[in-house]
This record gives structure tokens, C-alpha cells and sequence, in this order.
């Protein structure tokens, strides 16, 4: 982690991160506008740090305008999956700003990484974050409510060190990988009349 963060640069700064590919439904003017709403609402540095979409800063700042100065934008491309822990370990917060997910893979690896989750109520959002335990739903396209509860959890250290370690523990206990494959199995043996 502390090698992560030198590399990039991120100082002391705490770290909002954002994970997804270039693709429109992962709402990046939203995440945009968030960040906009971020700085213009802290009185520190923050690191908007985005990874695997291959944004260009300069590019956004043309089409959707300039953030405030406190707010660095790091922009990375897709990593390969063994870096990952140390991009989630670099970060204070995960913000989602998705208006479609099926499925928040993102948010469960996060959760697992003992981060507190700020997203959008998608399908797959709620199905992952219980609001006030590991994390917190907004409603889609609401930068201003975005930013607000993400700064509440960048404010207060330990309530997002709590919600993070609520959300590992429930990572731990709705993902586990051989309970799920159990679960998986029992399925098709069911629907099968035990021929598998």
C-alpha cells in the first residue's frame, strides 16, 4: 500500500476510489459532478483516484468542466487483479456512481478490503449494501447526496473504519467461496433429482 501511494503520489491525502471501465453505465459525469460537489465542500486535499476506465483529465475537464483545486484527479487504467489489493488499500472511501449494475463485484472486493461503500441504489448495489451497516445507497444521478454522505465518512475516521469493518465481516460471511460452491452444487443436485 505505502509503495502504492508513492508511486502515485497520493501523500497523505485521503483517497476516494472509484472502479470501472469506460462504459456508460457507470455514470462518470455523475462521478464527475461528485467530485466537483467534494472539493467544493472540503477544506483538505482529496484524491479522486479512478481506475480502469483510461480517463483523460484533460479530456474530462473540456467536457465536463473543472473540479476545484483541492480535488487531484489520478486517473489509472485497468490493473491487473494482483494490484488490486493495494489500490483498495490506498483508499479511504469507494464511491459508485453507477445508474445500471446487476451485480457490484467491485463493492464486495472493496467491502472484503475493509472499506465503506457510498453507491448508487442500483440492482446490484442493494443487494450488497445494507444502508448505515456497510455502506450507503443514494438515489442514481444524485452527485449532491453522493458527496455529502462520502464526506460524512471522510470527516469521521472511525465511523468509516466501522462501516468498513461491518462490511468485511458481511463480505466474509455472504461470500464465502466454499459455503457458495456448496450452495451452487445442493442447487443442480435439487433441480437435477441428485444426478449430479
Amino acid at each position: 500500500v505505502a509503495a502504492f501511494r508513492a508511486q502515485y503520489q497520493l501523500g497523505e491525502s485521503p483517497v476516494v476510489l472509484s472502479i470501472g471501465r469506460n462504459d456508460p453505465a457507470k455514470d462518470f459525469p455523475t462521478l464527475w459532478r461528485t467530485f466537483q460537489e467534494l472539493g467544493r465542500r472540503s477544506e483538505r486535499p482529496i484524491v479522486a483516484l479512478q481506475v480502469g476506465a483510461s480517463l483523460d483529465p484533460a479530456e474530462l475537464r473540456r467536457t465536463l468542466g473543472d473540479v476545484p483545486n483541492n480535488v487531484r484527479l489520478v486517473a489509472l487504467p485497468q490493473l491487473p487483479q494482483d494490484q488490486l489489493p493495494a489500490v483498495y488499500g490506498a483508499a479511504n472511501v469507494y464511491l459508485s456512481t453507477s445508474h445500471h449494475e446487476s451485480f457490484g463485484k467491485v463493492l464486495v472486493e472493496a467491502n472484503a478490503a475493509g472499506l465503506p461503500l457510498v453507491a448508487t441504489a442500483t440492482t446490484g448495489s442493494q443487494e450488497i449494501i445494507q444502508p448505515g451497516v456497510n455502506g450507503y445507497l443514494v438515489p442514481v444521478g444524485d452527485a449532491s447526496l453522493l458527496a455529502d454522505r462520502t464526506q460524512q465518512l471522510l470527516n469521521d475516521p472511525e465511523l468509516a473504519r466501522a462501516i468498513g469493518e461491518r462490511g468485511r465481516a458481511l463480505v466474509a460471511e455472504r461470500f464465502d467461496g466454499r459455503r457458495n460452491t456448496e450452495e451452487i452444487v445442493q442447487f443442480w443436485r435439487d433441480l437435477t433429482g441428485g444426478t449430479i
